[in-house]
């Protein structure tokens, strides 16, 4: 359980430095994210909006395809830091929801 909370700390803490790089110009919403795959890597993302929406990506999804990217598979944690609510797609994303 400590080795848990430890964990949890780590990456609240990397998701609040990704949430810093945020590009957020029309929202003004940051968000950061911070994965942590089944072998111990951190990978960070945050959110980075476009003038063309559908180009937008979230943090989430940013932290994944990095994750993704450098062969990582399996996870075990996602930590999101945001300035309040998380995104309503986020759960849906996480449960293979249309």
């Amino acid at each position: 359980m400590q080795q848990d909370n430890i964990i949890i700390a780590d990456l609240l803490l990397a998701a609040r430095e990704a949430r810093s790089y945020s590009q957020a110009k029309y929202s003004h919403y940051a968000v950061g994210a911070a994965l942590r795959s089944k072998d111990g890597r951190i990978f960070r993302g945050t959110n980075i909006e476009s003038s063309s929406y559908g180009l937008s990506i979230c943090a989430e999804r940013v932290a994944l395809f990095k994750a993704l990217s450098e062969g990582a598979t399996e996870f075990t944690y996602l930590a999101i830091v945001t300035g309040n609510t998380p995104p309503a797609t986020l759960g849906k994303f996480l449960r293979n929801e249309p």
